[in-house]
């Protein structure tokens, strides 16, 4: 062996046996050490190697020589967020090892994400470790305040002596950020989505429940253009739908563009689609299976708009969230919506999870609304211009809430097509208002509540005959050149049911003249105008004048007002209110709309509870009769030819209000009738026929003994029960008009076919 070769092996077993004898303890103690930190917390980062001159940064020397007044300091900045000024006294390996891109900018997207309010620090103390005097160990409590709750945690921070700086430094770690946060992994933030309440009605029909939908999409440019017309075809779709769609000014070449969403899935054919080159997407929606007959009352969802995220109310939702846009999904958003939940936490290798917060569901809606006859009453009445409120007398239940003609509401859930909501908006009879909802002038529907009136203070003598002569009349001089006119001239004597059958203007205008302002609006405050009729819809308010109870001096408004004129306005609902108590022993009560009350406390609909309509008996049982018989001389006297047809026998009031005039300069009225079905009196109806022919005013009058023929003609109508098991929207029965109103109609049509030739 070559000495230089003796030389390096003797030098190898010095090093080895140095190793061993030196090196090795060394490591022994420094892993014991470890140990014992690591018991304390696993996360902290231990000791490293002294760092280089370049990387150490000053601070002031009363700070830095102490450490508990460094880590004072140290919580005072994160209790500020400020990591910029944090980042001058962190252990430059730690900085090496993180740099600014997680101490700086990881911690502000992670705590904007979070939405930190505020960060606190409490019950900071000192891990004694003697056995090592370059590093100290503290516990400290943090406390979170984030838009998602509280966050509350035990964090081990440490600092190190930094021998050149002369300093103690933050040894940085990812979990000060938030806690348990390591060096890889990412603050999730996942919503748990609460479910819409469904809305029923009383026989527990689906009004508005959730349903699966299938979206269909197309890539412009990756679609046979050529095949246009076979794919809308396909879809059920109107001729130039597509092209529309890809004409938006948004979209561009390999853009993929939402087509249309079908919600009958049984007959989907997904061959065709990927033929034509369609693709979809299955999801979840609102379905509305009543379609256009309860739409004005039901409403629809879409997702949020900008300005809608603006607003407080829907400050924690986003454009994948659904809101109520119109009907009682406006109205009770906050109800149906429920509150989405969430939970926080870390993702990656370590998942670890922050907070939770579980979704809770919205509350469901019964209503107190029969659907299927809304719905065939909707069909019998499809194309008019109209409203119609029907309830149960005895009990106030609202049964019927119509307004048409009107829109239907998967259209907005489905993806309206480009221009169909600008003619929606644009149509003249108004298919998005809700027309039951708005207060009108009433006509002469109001000269039954008036008759209640004086009848109830003894103003009003029913039996006593009023000599009325000519067309027109006035108090006193004091009028001037104002008279209330009758709609034709008619001289003699009338008492109270007569002058209700002939509808006279003249004798309502002397009976409140004569009871005086003060007993009027007393009367009417009695039936509740002014004062809400429906805890649980935002009906508009019933009133006597524009500027509340009449004055003394208002003796011509006074008169106007007693026939149904002035600036008397009725919502259907409150006047159908006061014609039940002809039918419930004489008492007016409050309507109501939704039969599960607790499911609404939290509304803000009961803000008003306090001017809610008082239940009250409002005429004697003798007066009740009195003014039932006079409701059917009514139509048995003037409209038995419009509403005396088949089986059916309608009792009730009429009234007229001009609107204006149309194009041909022909006068336009509202027609109403308000009335029952004499036979079977379980439901009191007021029907309004918009912007009628002021050449044919009964023509309102007809349709409402249509109305009566689909319900009570081929059976009694009968309420149906409140049910408790719902019912799906598959088995919901077909409409069929009654056979009676068929007939009914026939009969009609070879009347008016008789009246031409005759005229011929």
């Amino acid at each position: 062996m070559r000495t230089s070769e003796r030389k390096s092996l003797r030098s190898a077993k010095l090093t080895k046996r140095y190793f061993f004898r030196s090196v090795c303890p060394l490591l022994a103690f420094l892993f014991l050490a470890l140990c014992f930190t690591s018991c304390q917390n696993p996360e902290v980062i231990k000791p490293r190697t002294e760092p280089s001159t370049a990387q150490v940064t000053r601070v002031s020397e009363e700070l830095a020589a102490d450490p508990d007044q460094t880590m004072a300091h140290i919580l005072e900045l994160l209790a500020q967020d400020d990591t910029r000024s944090l980042i001058k006294i962190i252990y430059p390996l730690a900085l090496e090892r993180y740099g600014e891109e997680q101490i700086v900018r990881r911690n502000a997207k992670i705590h904007a994400d979070l939405g930190v309010e505020k960060i606190s620090y409490s019950q900071l103390q000192k891990i004694q470790d003697s056995s090592n005097d370059a590093q100290v160990f503290y516990t400290v409590k943090v406390n979170y305040q984030t838009d998602y709750g509280e966050l509350h945690d035990q964090l081990v921070m440490s600092l190190v002596w930094h021998p050149e700086a002369k300093a103690w430094q933050l040894d940085w770690t990812p979990d000060i950020i938030l806690p348990k946060l390591r060096d890889t992994g990412s603050v999730q933030i996942e919503k748990l989505k609460a479910k819409r309440g469904e809305i029923r009605d009383r026989a527990g029909w689906p009004l508005a429940v959730e349903k699966s939908l299938v979206e269909v999409s197309l890539v412009k440019g990756g679609f046979d253009e050529s095949r246009m017309e076979e794919a809308e075809q396909l879809l059920g779709l109107a001729p130039g739908v597509i092209e529309a769609k890809l004409g938006q000014a948004w979209v561009q070449e390999q853009t993929l563009v939402p087509i249309c969403r079908l919600s009958d899935l049984k007959d989907v054919d997904y061959r065709a689609f990927r033929e034509l080159g369609l693709s979809w997407d299955e999801q979840r929606s609102r379905y509305y299976p009543f379609g256009e007959a309860l739409a004005p009352l039901i409403g629809y969802v879409a997702e949020p708009t900008a300005e809608d995220l603006e607003k407080e109310v829907y400050r924690q939702l986003d454009t994948t969230d659904l809101i109520g846009k119109a009907g009682l999904e406006q109205i009770y958003d906050r109800v149906l919506r429920g509150e989405d939940g969430y939970r926080v936490y870390i993702s990656g290798a370590y998942e670890q999870s922050l907070m939770e917060k579980p979704a809770v569901d919205g509350k469901n809606i019964q209503l107190s609304i029969d659907a299927v006859a809304q719905r065939d009453v909707y069909e019998v009445l499809r194309g008019l211009n109209y409203s119609l409120t029907a309830l149960d007398p005895q009990t106030g239940e609202i049964i019927l809430l119509l307004s048409g003609p009107a829109y239907n509401p998967m259209e907005f859930v489905m993806g309206l097509e480009v221009g169909r909501y600008q003619a929606l908006l644009s149509d003249p009879q108004q298919p998005l208002i809700a027309k039951f909802q708005g207060a009108l002038t009433p006509g002469s529907t109001q000269k039954i509540p008036t008759a209640m009136i004086g009848l109830a203070n003894g103003s009003l003598d029913p039996l006593e005959p009023v000599e009325i002569l000519g067309k027109e009349w006035q108090a006193d001089p004091s009028w001037g050149n104002y008279y209330v006119s009758r709609y034709s001239e008619r001289d003699g004597y009338f008492n109270l049911e007569d002058a209700l059958s002939f509808s006279d203007n003249i004798y309502f205008a002397r009976v409140a003249v004569k009871m005086g302002a003060e007993a009027f609006n007393q009367g009417m405050e009695h039936l509740g105008l002014g004062q809400v009729i429906c805890p649980d819809y935002p009906f508009a308010r019933s009133q006597i004048s524009n500027h509340g109870p009449l004055g003394e001096d208002e003796s011509i408004l006074l008169a106007d007002t007693a026939y149904g004129q002035g600036e008397l306005l009725y919502n259907q609902a409150h006047l159908a209110s006061i014609y039940a108590a002809l039918l419930n022993d004489g008492y007016i009560r409050p309507a109501t709309l939704i039969l599960d009350r607790e499911a609404i406390t939290d509304s803000e609909l009961f803000d008003k509870s306090n001017e809610l309509v008082k239940q009250a008996k409002i005429i004697s049982d003798d007066q009740q009769v009195l003014l039932r018989q006079a409701a059917e001389r009514v139509v048995d006297e003037q409209y038995a030819k419009y509403m005396l047809r088949g089986p059916v026998e309608p009792a009730g009031k009429s009234g007229t209000a001009e609107v204006g005039e149309n194009a041909l300069g022909d006068t336009l009225i509202n027609s109403w009738f308000a009335g029952y079905e004499r036979r079977n009196p379980n439901l009191i109806l007021v029907f309004t026929l918009f912007d009628a022919s002021s050449e044919n005013p009964y023509e309102s009058h007809s349709y409402f003994s249509d109305i009566l023929l689909q319900l009570y003609g081929d059976w009694f109508y009968d309420l149906p029960k409140v049910a408790t098991e719902y019912r799906s929207a598959d088995t919901i029965p077909a409409f069929k008009p009654s056979r009676a109103l068929e007939e009914a109609r026939q009969k009609q049509m070879e009347n008016l076919e008789e009246q031409i030739e005759e005229t011929d």
